[in-house]
């Protein structure tokens, strides 16, 4: 039978034993019909976008020890990352509801695990390259089935302006004051934010505000990304999801 793993915890550990398999949801683009003032015929469109969906797992609690019910308690909640054994190679971006009242399942031994999921399901091992010193355009695949929104870190050894163009876009990073030439900057575009990591201090500093442009994307399939700039350790993630 399926079993699954939140944030890094699984149903074994707790103590569950899940009774039903186990299938993550899907997503599609939200259509939907309109109509335009005078007119009596109705229009339909795609909104290209994606509703978060529902998913419950069906468990039965065969360690009835009280204080294994509080575990379970303390790790099923609040946001997190998902991995079921029915699809091994990608996780899910969830929200767990509170589970069934303790006294309820520690009498009925059923435990209803019910979890918001974001769209979409995330490659658990996704394409990394390191595309450092490369002077022209690369050819960088993506292998999901929906268009990715990639994470993206250099070191910048000057107080310069970074383009990085992604099929002819252009995104830039001004080099911010306060970043070192040690300092690792990460463009993280599926949080649409940018920040750099100050190894002197160990700390982190925000510097979207030092940003121009959209943050970069990559469609489905081929994608052509290249800079411009005096960097090291340019290195992409292409962060491939799944409908």
């Amino acid at each position: 039978m399926s079993y699954f793993i939140f944030n890094g915890v699984s149903s074994d550990e707790l103590g569950l034993m899940v009774t039903k398999p186990v299938i993550r949801p899907t997503w599609a683009v939200i259509e939907k019909d309109f109509t335009i003032g005078g007119k009596s015929q109705k229009f339909h469109r795609k909104t290209d976008t994606y509703d978060d969906q529902t998913m419950t797992i069906e468990t039965f609690l065969y360690n009835t020890d009280i204080k294994n019910l509080h575990k379970i308690y303390k790790s099923i909640q609040g946001d997190g990352t998902l991995w079921l054994s029915s699809a091994p190679d990608e996780y899910l971006n969830v929200t767990a509801y509170p589970p069934d009242p303790q006294a309820v399942a520690y009498m009925s031994g059923v435990f209803l695990l019910k979890f918001r999921v974001k769209p979409f399901a995330y490659s658990t091992n996704p394409t990394e390259i390191d595309i450092t010193g490369r002077s022209d355009y690369v050819k960088i695949d993506n292998n999901g089935t929906v268009f990715s929104e990639p994470e993206i870190s250099f070191i910048s050894q000057a107080n310069q302006k970074i383009i990085i163009t992604v099929n002819d876009k252009n995104f830039i990073v001004n080099h911010p004051e306060a970043c070192t030439f040690d300092s690792t900057i990460y463009i993280d575009c599926a949080e649409q934010v940018c920040y750099f990591h100050r190894p002197e201090d160990n700390t982190t500093y925000p510097c979207m505000h030092f940003t121009e442009n959209d943050l970069p994307l990559f469609h489905i399939g081929e994608n052509y990304i290249m800079y411009t700039g005096d960097v090291r350790n340019f290195k992409i993630n292409v962060k491939e999801r799944f409908l």
